[in-house]
């Protein structure tokens, strides 16, 4: 009879696993679902209190305009002496960086007080290509004005790159109309701006 019964428990055992992976893969659904998907925005936002600074930096990559208009914003509020716009080459030689220049010249920020960098292919790119220009002016502190999913890996490398300088940089990102954090997984736009920040990320790991 016992030897029965162990016969019948080693038969339940394969049932029994499928059950507890069933268990298990159920419950990671549900973190991945409820906790991680919805962190995952704001584990990508860098908000540092915007200390008095010398400049504000509006990096290209945001044809809204939201990044520029917080520059401006910035500046209208005297926490920044000055902005600069960063972007790269668009159509018919026509450059991001100065579209969003007459941008911030319109929302009031006046054009002696607006600097342009025309190197803005990728976020590493703009750090080693603003830095010369704003250690020529003598800047020592500035306000990186970013979308907010952006804005974490912007400041790590920007950090990264001005590492000896001594120059501070701070976050203050603005919210990109066209992203929508609430149920972002549910919209292939949204989607797309994760996914390529995350991918991102792996890169900024490895050190590129």
């Amino acid at each position: 009879m016992g030897r029965f019964r162990m016969f019948l428990i080693r038969l339940r055992l394969p049932g029994r696993r499928v059950a507890w992976r069933a268990a298990a893969l159920a419950a990671a659904l549900l973190i991945l679902r409820f906790l991680v998907l919805p962190a995952l925005p704001g584990w990508l936002a860098a908000r540092d209190a915007p200390k008095p600074s010398d400049l504000a930096i509006a990096l290209g990559g945001d044809s809204s305009g939201s990044r520029e208009a917080g520059a401006a914003r910035l500046w209208r509020e005297r926490r920044v002496n000055a902005v600069l716009c960063s972007g790269r080459a668009l159509l018919w030689h026509v450059n991001e960086a100065d579209a969003m220049a007459a941008h911030a010249r319109a929302l009031g920020v006046p054009a002696d007080r607006i600097l342009r960098s025309r190197s803005g292919e990728s976020t590493a790119a703009e750090a080693a290509h603003i830095l010369p220009l704003i250690r020529a002016r003598g800047v020592r502190s500035v306000l990186l004005v970013t979308s907010a999913t952006h804005s974490r890996r912007a400041r790590t490398l920007f950090r990264r790159a001005w590492r000896r300088t001594g120059i501070r940089v701070l976050s203050c990102p603005v919210e990109s109309p066209s992203f929508r954090r609430e149920r972002w997984w549910t919209r292939v736009r949204d989607r797309h701006v994760i996914l390529v920040e995350l991918l991102s990320w792996v890169r900024v790991g490895i050190g590129r």
